[in-house]
């Protein structure tokens, strides 16, 4: 496995088409009769070759839902969405589990599948024995197909939960750009045995693509919000580098409260005071103006709502200043490459955690490569 031009090339290039303003109907009342599987099917991409969103009112027979995985915030997004994305391409009923109160770092995971807008993918499978739905693992990985990502982005803002502000950009010049930078250090250092540099950026990638954005952008790159689980003290050479080019980076750090002064990183350590809302994170990363994105299911699955400039902050670090020119700047990504990363980072991740890589075999395809005979699921019991 190999991180390269050619696997994010690999895909077709893809028309990303606008969701409809369309709402799901509420649950219906327990007494209605167990046959009443269905609302109003509705189409929220425009593609009429992709099947109508069922929007179920009840688990029906045939269904499958996502289960047997716990991690972070964005790894259980993703490994959910790999069921997903299985089940639509194939036309078969989907049941959204809900998932544990407490994910990986001891976030709430209730809360998160809430503010996805997790109940929206479809109703919980019944809690007992005589489920309704195949309960299928989530070990594999599937790139998100187009029509897939537009639904992804549908539910995610049309929430019954609202937003969290987006307060961290409240300080920022109206005419300057929102941008927000995801650099993963913290557990991925603290809990690594080996063969995990592919996921880390050190202080003079950083830098350099800073100085990429710079060519980019000029004078609309004012400040760059900086989000990491990381410590403050590991940004200090990163926030002088900010200061010494006049540019503000706000950081958002791990286990403490945002900074953007020089001298505030300065002997903090381990003495932070607040751990950082992840929903909030997250959400300042989805709605940026500009999103550099780590090699973290976070900011790809942030990638992969946000529809403004995308960048991977990677392919930044190795972008030769020397050839940026106003007939040629570095390039945000489409929305089949943002897919494309996603989906390296889940292999990638699921190959060092030992828990094995899913043959690719595009957007539809066996939902395992150890599915018996490998035939396609199908919509029975």
């Amino acid at each position: 496995m190999f991180w390269g031009a050619g696997m994010f090339g690999a895909l077709a290039a893809l028309l990303v088409l606008g969701a409809q303003s369309l709402y799901l109907q509420r649950q219906p009342d327990e007494g209605l009769p167990p046959e009443h599987y269905y609302g109003t099917p509705f189409r929220i991409v425009e593609d009429e070759s992709f099947p109508l969103f069922p929007n179920l009112t009840h688990c029906p027979p045939g269904s499958i839902t996502a289960v047997g995985h716990s991690d972070g915030f964005g790894a259980e997004w993703t490994a959910m969405l790999t069921l997903y994305n299985y089940a639509r391409n194939h036309n078969i009923s989907f049941c959204a589990s809900g998932w544990s109160s407490r994910l990986d770092r001891n976030v709430n995971g209730s809360a998160l599948f809430s503010f996805i807008g997790g109940r929206l993918y479809g109703p919980p499978p019944r809690d007992n024995k005589a489920s309704n739905a195949r309960r299928m693992s989530q070990t594999c990985n599937q790139v998100l197909s187009r029509q897939v990502r537009e639904e992804v982005r549908y539910f995610y803002w049309h929430a019954e939960d609202p937003k969290p502000e987006l307060t961290y950009f409240a300080g920022d010049d109206p005419a300057s750009l929102r941008v927000a930078w995801h650099v993963r250090r913290g557990d991925v250092l603290d809990s690594c045995e080996s063969n995990c540099g592919w996921r880390l950026l050190n202080d003079a990638q950083i830098k350099h693509g800073m100085d990429v954005l710079r060519h980019r952008y000029g004078d609309r790159l004012q400040r760059i919000h900086i989000f990491t689980d990381g410590r403050p003290d590991e940004f200090k050479d990163v926030l002088h580098f900010c200061s010494a080019k006049n540019l503000s980076c706000e950081l958002h750090a791990g286990q403490s409260l945002p900074t953007s002064a020089v001298e505030r990183a300065e002997g903090i350590g381990q003495s932070a005071v607040e751990q950082r809302d992840v929903a909030a994170d997250f959400h300042h990363m989805a709605s940026a103006d500009v999103l550099v994105m780590a090699r973290s299911t976070f900011s790809g699955m942030a990638g992969v709502i946000n529809t403004q400039d995308v960048f991977d902050a990677h392919a930044l670090a190795e972008e030769p200043l020397e050839n940026l020119t106003r007939a040629r700047l570095a390039q945000a990504l489409s929305d089949d490459k943002k897919a494309s990363h996603l989906l390296v980072v889940q292999m990638r991740k699921a190959e060092r955690e030992g828990k094995g890589v899913a043959e690719l075999i595009g957007p539809i395809g066996r939902i395992c490569p150890d599915e018996p005979g490998g035939d396609p699921i199908t919509n029975h019991p």
